[in-house]
């Protein structure tokens, strides 16, 4: 049986534990417990919200060698729609799935989420995943509850490196999607998030578009191949956008894209987040009511550890799935070059 929901409590302000090294990590999984934020298994309800998501169906660009990559947009106002993070154990039956994640192709079957709104709906797919597909890499919080704390493991610079930014020590993975109490969407980097200020949150990355509105990729940046990606763009008017892109990609040709001003046929993305991607790339999309039939974009057949599901903040909406009632291993944290 699920335990019922504690009584709210003043969030504790807390530091990126990645400037401080392991030992903030340790305190800062302390202090969530402390305030039962941390793990709580529990059934909230979803708030309803409002506007339909728009879908850009069809959308291509050039890469720099002259090849045309497709991609599919969903577009929709903050203001007018619900984010949320949801660790896929905490949608899944008991002995369903054990240990194996769910993917997108796989989310249009699960009731629990189909319950969630009787509007319009998009689900994509999340963060990354480790060894077991079920375990999120890096920051995962969910209605208030930590799910997982922040992998602030390193890329080494080089400095001999023609890029500047590549040439000093880097988190692997940069940035962290944030939804605050107001419902806005924040992507921001990891050095600079404010956990406190996070109901749902998912760290990804590399940040692809840095504000104000920069390529955040190297053109120089080695291993940098192509993929099939999905990613987050959100601008300073409120305006977001989830991308999915049906051909691979590299992730500097994405973030010129991504960046780039709309008069250039860009998305004019102040911030953007790469999420995770290749086989597990993908988003469903239901428009009207809860008979409406899903629509399924990108491949999204391999499992991922969690979901971003948008719903109307207009629509009548259902439960919140319970958040998975274990403590995941906390990650890596070495610490940063100043």
């Amino acid at each position: 049986m699920p335990m019922p929901m504690p009584m709210p409590m003043p969030m504790p302000r807390f530091r990126p534990a990645c400037r401080y090294g392991r030992g903030a990590a340790v305190a800062l999984a302390r202090a969530l417990r402390a305030a039962g934020l941390l793990i709580v298994s529990a059934l909230a309800p979803a708030v309803v919200a409002a506007g339909p998501i728009d879908l850009q169906d069809g959308a291509a660009f050039k890469t720099r060698d002259g090849t045309t990559v497709r991609a599919t947009v969903f577009r929709f106002q903050a203001s007018a729609v619900r984010m949320q993070v949801l660790p896929t154990l905490g949608l899944l039956p008991q002995g369903t799935y054990q240990r194996a994640g769910l993917s997108i192709e796989d989310a249009v079957k699960v009731k629990a989420l189909a319950r969630l709104s009787d509007g319009d709906m998009l689900i994509a797919n999340g963060g990354f995943s480790g060894a077991k597909v079920d375990r999120p890499i890096g920051l995962v919080m969910s209605g208030g509850n930590a799910i997982s704390l922040p992998d602030c493991s390193v890329q080494r610079g080089d400095p001999a490196s023609a890029c500047p930014a590549l040439r000093v020590d880097r988190p692997r993975r940069s940035g962290v999607l944030c939804v605050d109490p107001q419902g806005q969407i924040l992507v921001q980097h990891l050095d600079t998030v404010e956990f406190e200020s996070c109901v749902d949150a998912v760290q990804a990355g590399p940040l692809l578009v840095e504000a104000p509105g920069r390529n955040g990729i190297c053109e120089q940046q080695t291993g940098d191949r192509a993929f099939l990606r999905t990613a987050l763009c959100t601008r300073k008017t409120g305006a977001a956008a989830v991308v999915v892109t049906l051909d691979p990609v590299s992730l500097f040709d994405l973030a010129q894209w991504l960046a780039a001003p709309a008069a250039q046929g860009g998305l004019a993305c102040d911030a953007a987040l790469n999420l995770s991607g290749h086989t597990s790339s993908g988003a469903l999309l239901r428009k009207g009511d809860a008979k409406a039939p899903w629509r399924k974009f990108g491949d999204g057949s391999f499992p991922l550890p969690n979901l971003i599901v948008i719903t109307e903040r207009a629509a009548r909406t259902g439960v919140r799935p319970a958040a998975p009632a274990r403590v995941l291993v906390p990650q890596q944290t070495r610490r940063l070059a100043p």
